[in-house]
């Protein structure tokens, strides 16, 4: 008699437990990819400019616009507009020409605008295009100046500017963007047509860059949260803060549950000697009481002169102000300098998560040592070696070409004052709320009162913004260049940190893992019935059969 045929329960119970583990082994990192925010598939984008200046203006214009470009995913590549070749243009996802002074555009280049995805076109020369491409509707009517205000989302915005703007009627076919206005009488200012984006002028200052951001945000079709973001800090720590002072500061953000940030210098030169965060183990042991009340730790700089007053205004530790010009610093005296203030704060048992530049400003190869240690900065980016007025406030995080690093931008330093400026101060808040992703970095004096900390927070609060959290942040966007992969102590001594909220590891999240792996079990020990149960019955079957051949002897 035939056998029937034996199932291999037991190869099917290893291969069941061997997808189990790895569906639970890999959960973990599909859950953290689902709830953080990441940007879209890299593009890429040609800046072709005319020129890097404004005539008679020092400002890095092509620099500044980078690091606006730094919030989205996309690779980059600046050239002159006069190296344009045929053919330059196709493989680009988006174009962007900046018409920085009149020029005669070639006839080719014009017909290759036209065959990009996406092209955004900044001040000058848009009746040639306009006339390439046969708008007889557009009308363009020269230039004028003094435009006063910006009309956009039904707010009015200041022209900072008196200069000559082209005046524009795009015609019918176009969608009206943005209005300026001279008093009198108001044109279009930015609009869309075919593929084009079209601009009057290039602003990067803050509110002026809201158009320039959200015409971006439009091109790129990234999925960026619309919702608007405030960094709450407490300014001006160092070894010779008051303990109290600080801890009442501290104290009244917490009340609120809301996350915030602590801006501290770990040492002083005070007579000769160096005072550090070490050497105070009351304000140190309030730092880290902060860090447990949600506070995120940014190290600004490592060391105050005694001369405090004269350290700020004529030299920082990168900078002196007085010459206006970066100090001779080495790249191995700057890392000495990061290494001293990172180990200072390691023997107090804090961890910055951030870096900010004393003043901003710090030479090119300054960023690039800070890049070894850090893969965030605070505050301002100064786009150039040549002066400390070339600096950029961000709108938004971003990746910043310059620095090597993501940007989180700080925008006011909330000073006491009486109520106009106070009011003034929230109006300018309010502003932001114009601009997609925006970002608000707002600093308190580790002198201010808790009493008007509590004020601002409390008019802060009906505003509309998230209060970010540096520790547990999600950065998106650029994905040209990947946060630098450090090397330094910070990093080595970061993996010895706690993981208080990591990312993606929810509580929906862990359920469902508990879940899956209580299944998992059942279903195994299900197996292991079904298996015995084959085994008893194929050795019963062994027995009858033996039995069979037995009594047939």
């Amino acid at each position: 008699m035939t056998r029937p045929k034996k199932i291999t329960g037991l190869r099917l119970v290893k291969l069941f437990c061997f997808f189990l583990f790895f569906y639970l082994f890999q959960l973990p990192f599909s859950a953290s990819a689902f709830v953080s925010v990441s940007g879209d598939e890299t593009k890429k984008a040609l800046l072709l400019y005319e020129a890097e200046h404004r005539f008679g203006d020092p400002y890095p214009l092509i620099d500044a616009l980078e690091e606006l470009l730094g919030h989205f995913s996309l690779q980059v590549k600046s050239l002159p507009r006069s190296k344009w070749k045929k053919g330059m243009l196709l493989p680009y996802n988006l174009v962007i020409y900046l018409g920085t002074e009149k020029a005669s555009l070639p006839s080719e280049f014009l017909q290759e605008t036209a065959e990009v995805p996406s092209l955004l076109w900044l001040e000058e020369n848009i009746e040639q295009l306009a006339a390439f491409r046969q708008w007889s509707d557009f009308t363009f009517k020269g230039s004028h100046g003094y435009m006063r205000s910006l009309e956009y989302k039904g707010i009015s915005i200041d022209l900072r500017d008196d200069v000559a703007l082209p005046l524009i009627d795009p015609g019918p076919g176009a969608v009206i963007i943005a209005f300026m206005e001279d008093g009198a009488a108001k044109v279009p200012f930015a609009w869309q047509k075919e593929n084009l984006y079209y601009s009057a002028r290039l602003y990067v200052d803050i509110p002026q860059s809201a158009l320039l951001t959200d015409i971006l945000h439009e091109i790129c079709s990234e999925e960026h949260t619309e919702r608007q973001q405030i960094l709450l800090s407490i300014d001006d720590i160092n070894p010779f803060s008051d303990p109290e002072g600080v801890f009442r500061l501290i104290d009244t953000v917490a009340e609120d549950s809301l996350p915030f940030a602590l801006k501290v210098t770990p040492a002083v030169q005070w007579r000769g000697d160096l005072i550090t965060l070490e050497d105070k183990p009351e304000l140190s042991a309030v730092l880290l009481q902060a860090t447990q009340m949600g506070a995120a730790i940014i190290q600004k700089g490592t060391e105050l002169r005694s001369d405090r007053s004269a350290s700020l205004l004529e030299e920082t530790e990168f900078w002196n102000f007085k010459e206006d010009s970066s100090l001779p610093l080495s790249e191995e005296d700057v890392r000495e300098k990061i290494e001293l203030g990172l180990e200072i704060f390691m023997g107090s048992s804090l961890y910055p998560v951030a870096f900010e530049v004393p003043g901003y400003a710090v030479s090119g190869e300054g960023y690039r040592v800070l890049a070894e240690y850090f893969t965030s900065l605070s505050g301002r980016v100064l786009l150039s070696d040549s002066s400390s007025d070339l600096v950029m406030d961000l709108p938004y995080v971003s990746f910043s070409p310059r620095a090597g690093m993501w940007v989180y931008p700080h925008t006011i330093m909330c000073n006491p004052g009486d109520q106009i400026s106070r009011e003034k101060m929230l109006m300018d808040i309010r502003r932001f709320l114009l601009l997609r992703d925006a970002f608000v970095g707002i600093s308190f004096s580790s002198h201010t009162s808790p009493g008007y900390l509590a004020l601002i927070i409390e008019r802060l609060k009906p505003l509309g913004f998230d209060f970010a959290d540096l520790r547990t942040i999600s950065v998106q966007g650029n994905s040209q260049i990947q946060s630098p992969v450090s090397q330094g102590i910070f990093h080595n001594m970061a993996q010895e940190m706690p993981a208080e909220n990591p990312v993606g590891k929810s509580f929906l999240t862990s359920l469902l893992e508990i879940f899956l792996f209580i299944i998992g079990m059942i279903i195994l020990i299900f197996l292991i019935i079904v298996r015995s149960l084959q085994r008893n019955r194929n050795r019963l079957y062994e027995e009858s059969s033996k039995g069979k051949v037995a009594g047939n002897e």
